[in-house]
């Protein structure tokens, strides 16, 4: 992926050492920020290379928290416009992927060893708390997607969702947003909304 995605991405590189990089694009509407600026929120909006953003997406506040964990770096940010929507992209690159489930901005990436094999579970049905049956709701975000990428350094022996590529090292899973509630219960019996990936 580049930092060009029209969806809420979520890429994760692995490699055997346990480091690695993500690359992260937070999709979000115009409106929704006018609707901040509307509000108690509104001084939270902040303005990069000539474009609001929420101010919890800046990279003032992406460094703040990095900087806590020892193990990542932001190695990369940018912010544009496209139509009606916002994008804030970021490459965090990471030295113990352990430390992964430290970081806020990113559903929450828990990476461990058990023996021999590698697994990597990592929060993917998330609610975004909107009221999905409002019409105004249904035409900002149709076309919406929430999609996750792994990749293993080795080839994928268990996975519980999404689509596994042919060198079986990479998975893909992808929903739209307005159906987080079908993401939850379209895999797992007792509707689960962790991704697991073992190698």
């Amino acid at each position: 992926m580049t930092g060009e995605s029209r969806n809420i991405v979520s890429e994760i590189w692995i490699i055997d050492d346990g480091s690695g990089k993500i690359q992260a694009t937070y999709r979000m509407p115009k409106v929704l920020i006018e609707g901040l600026k509307d509000s108690e929120h509104r001084g939270s909006i902040m303005l990069y290379d000539g474009v609001e953003i929420p101010g919890q997406f800046s990279e003032y506040a992406m460094r703040d928290e990095i900087d806590q964990i020892e193990s990542l770096t932001l190695s990369d940010y940018k912010v544009w416009r496209e139509g009606d929507d916002v994008f804030v992209y970021c490459e965090i690159e990471f030295s113990n992927a352990e430390e992964l489930c430290s970081f806020d901005l990113i559903p929450e990436i828990y990476v461990k060893k058990e023996g021999d094999t590698d697994f990597l579970e990592q929060d993917v049905c998330s609610e975004f708390g909107m009221d999905t049956e409002k019409s105004e709701v249904i035409r900002v975000y149709k076309d919406y997607k929430n999609t996750f990428i792994i990749h293993a350094p080795r080839q994928i022996t268990s996975y519980n969702m999404g689509e596994l590529s042919e060198d079986k090292k990479t998975l893909i899973f992808e929903y739209n947003v307005l159906s987080a509630d079908e993401c939850k219960s379209a895999y797992e019996e007792d509707q689960d909304d962790t991704l697991r990936v073992e190698w």
